[in-house]
């Protein structure tokens, strides 16, 4: 799963600001009770702080105010808060991350790191500064550098939610999905069970083929917070993954309610439109996608898709093109140009490109099944069964490899298996002309 937007603000959770193993006297960062959970798109959500005392001082009221804006997701006011704080207590690591927080909520990460790197060497022993720095971190793609910093976090705070939810988000960027279910499961048994948390373990289930647990978790996301467009999102996108078609295309058409403008739930409902086999749609949710993001490979290579199911050879070939352009030499570039081959009638080519494609990502189940698809118009039907198998393997609810693997098996002249198959097909909802 992909796969971040929010409706009351981008990237943004609802949750509210917890307090977490409180000590006889809580320290300053516990008081604020900052916390934040980090989504599989690599979004952060940032819960409500709950401020910090310090009348009397005007660096402190600067403080509280910044803190009170970042409560308040007003980034750009906190920011302005607490340069002021800054300006009158040059040393208050607790100012420094706060503006660091609110760099990192807008994206800022090069900013935000700056600040946070300055509240660690400030205080080194903040779990908020050290949080924060981690999800900066992860937004920069330094995903061990995120981990160092949680998990220092967690040696100062062991009963610190945010820090287990985050190394668990930044685990599963990792692909180290066992580790991250469970951070995420020990964030949620310490008062971290918020829409976001669940969100990211239901995708790290997902990624590890459990997609009952993983269903279970993002159905709880959204009864926590039915405005999280990230939840349906995700849930969505396994529900197209099961090939509930029509329950992927209202999840999909409710996160882009909730999150307008974004690229990637317009391209995921293409996905689910064209299973469905409602092109003229998937094409309009493709060529939204492509308006909003003119650099998104996969909803190029998602129209060529739609259009070449439609018969409409020219554009398909036009668009599998630009996505090998944009993809540049990723499996799924590889893919397209070999989509684009085929297309054109140059299967060796075509062979060629899915086999590179397979090389770079072995568990890509639609170059498997595209490679022998091809095979089998070469008549090279064992080779064509071959790939087909490990299409279905990698992707059981692909309804066009078992057609694909009955047309191979109907021309080795074994009747009974290419009728298991076809009925299989009709089962999960082929239709002809369909394409994965």
């Amino acid at each position: 799963m992909a796969v971040t937007q929010s409706a009351r603000a981008p990237g943004l959770g609802a949750s509210a600001g917890t307090d977490y193993g409180r000590p006889a006297k809580r320290p300053s960062w516990q008081r604020r009770g900052f916390a934040a959970a980090l989504v599989v798109s690599a979004a952060v959500f940032w819960h409500q702080p709950l401020g910090v005392g310090g009348e009397g001082e005007p660096a402190a009221a600067a403080l509280e105010k910044a803190e009170r804006h970042l409560r308040n997701r007003d980034f750009a006011q906190a920011i302005t808060a607490s340069t002021e704080a800054i300006r009158l207590n040059p040393t208050a690591a607790e100012a420094r991350a706060c503006r660091g927080a609110a760099y990192c909520a807008t994206g800022d990460v090069v900013r935000a790191l700056s600040d946070l790197n300055e509240a660690v060497r400030l205080d080194p022993r903040d779990p908020w500064a050290l949080c924060s720095r981690g999800i900066a971190h992860v937004l920069a793609g330094h995903h061990r550098a995120a981990i160092a910093d949680l998990t220092a976090a967690i040696n100062v705070a062991p009963r610190y939610a945010p820090a287990f939810s985050n190394r668990g988000a930044a685990y599963a960027k990792l692909g180290e999905n066992d580790k991250a279910i469970a951070d995420l499961t020990a964030a949620i048994r310490l008062g971290g069970a918020d829409a976001a948390t669940f969100t990211s373990r239901g995708a790290a289930y997902s990624a590890k083929g459990e997609n009952d647990r993983a269903l279970a978790d993002l159905n709880e996301a959204i009864r926590l917070d039915p405005t999280f467009a990230q939840a349906f999102y995700n849930r969505g996108v396994l529900n197209t993954d099961t090939r509930q078609l029509a329950a992927a295309v209202a999840d999909l058409t409710e996160a882009i309610r909730l999150g307008p403008g974004s690229a990637k739930f317009h391209g995921a409902r293409g996905a689910a439109l064209t299973l469905k086999g409602d092109l003229d749609q998937a094409i309009g949710d493709f060529s939204e996608a492509i308006r909003l993001e003119p650099g998104n490979a996969k909803a190029y290579c998602g129209r060529g898709s739609a259009y070449q199911m439609k018969g409409d050879r020219d554009r398909a070939v036009a668009d599998y093109t630009e996505a090998a352009r944009l993809g540049r030499g990723s499996a799924e570039a590889y893919y397209c140009q070999g989509l684009a081959r085929g297309a054109k009638g140059d299967l060796d080519g075509a062979l060629a490109d899915f086999t590179e494609a397979i090389r770079l990502n072995p568990v890509l189940a639609t170059a498997r099944y595209s490679r022998g698809i091809a095979h089998a118009q070469k008549s090279d039907i064992g080779e064509a069964i071959s790939d087909l198998d490990e299409a279905i393997r990698l992707d059981p609810k692909l309804a066009a490899a078992y057609q694909g693997r009955g047309v191979a098996y109907q021309k080795k002249g074994d009747k009974g298996k290419a009728e298991e198959d076809f009925a299989q097909a009709k089962k999960l909802g082929y239709k002809p002309a369909q394409n994965p």
